[in-house]
């Protein structure tokens, strides 16, 4: 386990439910502050590991059910899931782009539904259309979904959750 006293700033960790990657930026109340994506985020010690980039990195974890949600998180109802916007994933580049991208639209809609969030935007860009096939897909898993929308002229998804089917 972490020491949060042993840690430096600009150390590497990486968040073992979600297996996203940030920076240490310091620590409040006992917690570590993680910056990614330029957004600072607060977590429970004990659910951080120090990112290693020499590392194997085939040990990516796969339980998403315990990601502990940071202190003082504002959920946004958009993800943008262009890869170039994700700087993490150069450093999880042992996973595809499109099971990156997955995976992260799949922690949103659980983030989303856990909050019921009535409607959420999900970006995935026109492109040759595989991306949003798999989101689609993805959508009929839930059974919160109500409605799903193209939006900006198919680079998009609106989706209307009914929180009474969940």
């Amino acid at each position: 386990m972490i020491n949060l006293d042993e840690l430096w700033i600009g150390d590497k960790l990486r968040v073992k439910s979600s297996g996203l990657i940030g920076v240490f930026t310091g620590d409040r109340n006992g917690k570590a502050g993680l910056k990614i994506q330029d957004k600072i985020s607060y977590y429970p010690i004990q659910a951080l590991e120090i990112f290693d980039e020499d590392e194997n990195e085939s040990e990516a974890p796969e339980d998403l059910s315990e990601d502990p949600t940071p202190e003082n998180y504002t959920f946004e109802p958009t993800i943008d899931l262009h890869i170039e916007k994700w700087k993490d994933y150069r450093l999880n580049s042992h996973q595809s782009a499109l099971d990156f991208q997955l995976r992260q639209c799949r922690l949103f809609l659980d983030q989303a539904i856990d909050r019921k969030v009535f409607s959420v935007l999900i970006i995935h860009g026109k492109g040759v259309g595989i991306l949003k096939q798999n989101i689609r897909h993805l959508l009929g898993e839930y059974t919160e979904v109500f409605q799903v929308f193209d939006k900006h002229q198919g680079g998009a998804t609106e989706v209307w959750f009914n929180h009474s089917q969940g």
